[in-house]
Parts: structure tokens; C-alpha cells; sequence
């Protein structure tokens, strides 16, 4: 299993692009005709994403990260047996698996 990216869901997009480009030199640049930002963080894809869009209440979490595997049938095998589900404060999380040209 790879780490793919990191997706931060940002309330002022802009001072977030303006920060981890000065800061880190995310090199963060506008995806044609979206509202998204793309560039790179320690050697990682990085996405900046409105909050609004983001469709979650990220208040708290505003980071999503995304792992690549290499037979993605036995990763979700594996998911649908573990007894123990993710949870967020007993709240069950929904499980997903999005294909690799997502986004790109």
C-alpha cells in the first residue's frame, strides 16, 4: 500500500494556496475549469479542495488521505470481513474505492 495523496478541504482557498506555496513550496496551481488545487507536499500529490464542496461537515478533519494498493479485490475483501468497522464517535463511515484515474 502507497500514500497517494493528501486532500486538505480549505474555508479560504486562496490564503491556503498563498501558505503552502510560500511556506512548503507546494507549487500549487488552479485545475483547469475546477475550483481545486494541485501541487505537491513532501513528495506527495496534494489537492487543495473548498470545504464547501468537499461535502462533509470538516470542521475538525479537514485532511483525507489516499492510498494506492495493487489488487484493490483483496483490499475490499479484507474490509467487508473485518468485524470492526470505521467509525467517527460510533458513527459508521462509509468505505469507498475510487478508481486510480480519478482526478488525474
Amino acid at each position: 500500500m502507497d500514500l497517494d495523496r493528501f486532500t486538505i478541504a480549505a474555508t479560504d482557498v486562496t490564503a491556503m494556496v498563498a501558505f503552502y506555496s510560500a511556506v512548503f513550496n507546494a507549487d500549487l496551481s488552479i485545475i483547469p475549469e475546477t475550483p481545486f488545487y494541485l501541487g505537491r507536499l513532501a513528495g506527495f500529490e496534494l489537492l487543495l479542495c473548498p470545504n464547501d464542496i468537499a461535502e462533509v461537515n470538516a470542521e475538525k478533519n479537514r485532511i483525507q488521505l489516499r492510498f494506492t494498493v495493487p489488487d484493490i479485490e483483496a483490499v475490499v475483501r479484507l474490509a467487508n470481513a473485518t468485524r470492526t468497522p470505521p467509525t467517527s464517535r460510533g458513527a459508521s463511515l462509509t468505505r469507498m474505492a475510487i478508481p486510480s484515474n480519478c482526478g488525474r
